[in-house]
């Protein structure tokens, strides 16, 4: 939602707790030895430039614009933030500074700076080269940057214009692990949003199972595609008669939601489990039906999915239940200091002792983490993690059998 076009009201108490924290974890970071996991985190880095252009509807989901959800709890374009140990440098429009003069409210402050960028290139120029000053500063010049990011924009350009002629001074450091690892852990705060943002994403699967049932049971015909935007658009129209029958559903701002990704719903024996598969426009088929949904609230993701076996045969009960038990061994495992890889591990090992038949078959990752940006890809649930979990994570659960097949099935799909 573009800032311009709602009153903004800063959290300054939040801003600044959150900043002590990222700077604190910065600091600590400093201290610790080559081969740590908080040292490669940060990379020994002295300074953090986080630049926002325009934002990019096909990239949603960015480190750049996830530590300024983090912080202001907004996204906000054109914007420069420059981080040192003892204060945060904003470079912002005009028009945008009295809304960034809310953070200088609260106690405990973390020192702010706040600059005002107009349409005189020639004050911007002085402005930046004054940002790339502080960068400067100090014997060692390790600018920390998120240098996987897209950005565009004439903010962008006109930044680049000048930082171009003293880069060859700095040595960057991709920045992008640090990041993860500060959002990694979230607050109570954070906590309390994702969990209404997953009880909005059960209430919509709830209703996804209904409609499901209604058209089974009635042999309409409808595809794929628009059955995912039939749900999806529930949540865009706030349909009033489904959101009164949700108690758990009253205190949300649904001006502040918005769908992690389109439904996706596949049947028919074609199924895709990456997050990018999208709902094709072939017809529902009364087999093996998946769904996958998510919703945003507030910018946390949730996620959640079902598998609706219709008419099943034994076998194919007898494989869902195993891997009903697997999410429950799983879930068991998913303690503070546990280490990533271990765990995938120990799963794939309880799947090859129980059922040595479906192991080959089994999911290559667990899940990963998971909060502002969907997919936290730093804590990706796989073999080779060496990360270890922290109380506070969001995960992101998903295991499944990959390719099975129904040799008794008389229907192809």
């Amino acid at each position: 939602m573009p800032e311009e076009k709602m009153e903004i009201r800063l959290d300054a108490d939040v801003f600044h707790k959150r900043a002590r924290h990222f700077l604190s974890i910065w600091k600590s970071s400093l201290n610790k030895e080559p081969n740590d996991e908080l040292y490669q985190a940060f990379q020994g880095v002295n300074s953090i430039l986080v630049v926002v252009g325009e934002i990019m509807e096909e990239y949603p989901y960015q480190k750049s614009t996830a530590i300024q959800q983090w912080l202001l709890g907004y996204e906000f374009t054109d914007t420069l933030i420059l981080f040192t140990h003892d204060k945060i440098h904003f470079i912002v429009k005009e028009k945008r500074a009295e809304v960034f003069e809310q953070l200088k409210q609260g106690d405990r402050q973390v020192p702010i700076e706040i600059h005002k960028r107009s349409k005189d290139p020639s004050h911007n120029q002085t402005l930046f080269e004054q940002i790339i000053s502080r960068i400067s500063e100090g014997e060692q010049k390790r600018v920390g940057l998120l240098l996987k990011d897209k950005t565009s924009g004439n903010f962008v350009q006109e930044w680049q214009n000048v930082y171009n002629n003293f880069k060859q001074d700095f040595e960057e450091v991709d920045i992008a692990s640090g990041i993860a690892y500060v959002l990694a852990i979230k607050d109570d705060e954070e906590l309390r949003t994702t969990r209404m943002a997953c009880k909005i994403s059960t209430a919509m699967m709830y209703l996804f199972i209904n409609v499901v049932s209604s058209i089974i049971d009635e042999e309409k015909e409808i595809t794929h595609e628009q059955l995912s935007e039939d749900v999806e658009n529930v949540l865009y129209t706030k349909d009033e008669k489904w959101l009164t029958s949700h108690k758990s559903l009253q205190d949300v701002d649904f001006n502040r939601t918005d769908v992690c990704y389109a439904p996706i719903i596949q049947s028919g024996g074609v199924y895709d489990f990456k997050p990018s598969a999208q709902s094709n426009n072939n017809k529902l088929h009364d087999g093996t039906i998946l769904c996958s949904l998510g919703v945003r609230y507030k910018s946390y993701c949730s996620n959640i999915g079902r598998t609706i076996l219709i008419d099943p045969t034994k076998e194919q009960e007898k494989n869902y239940e195993f891997l009903l038990d697997v999410q429950r061994r799983t879930l068991e495992l998913l303690k503070d200091g546990q280490k990533i890889g271990d765990i995938y591990t120990r799963v794939m090992n309880y799947v090859k002792n129980k059922r040595s038949d479906l192991a080959d078959k089994f999911v290559k990752s667990l899940g990963h983490g998971m909060g502002i940006e969907f997919r936290e890809s730093a804590y990706n649930l796989n073999q080779k993690n060496t990360k270890e979990l922290k109380a506070g994570m969001v995960l992101n659960l998903f295991i499944g059998f990959i390719d099975l097949e129904n040799p008794k099935s008389t229907d192809e799909k």
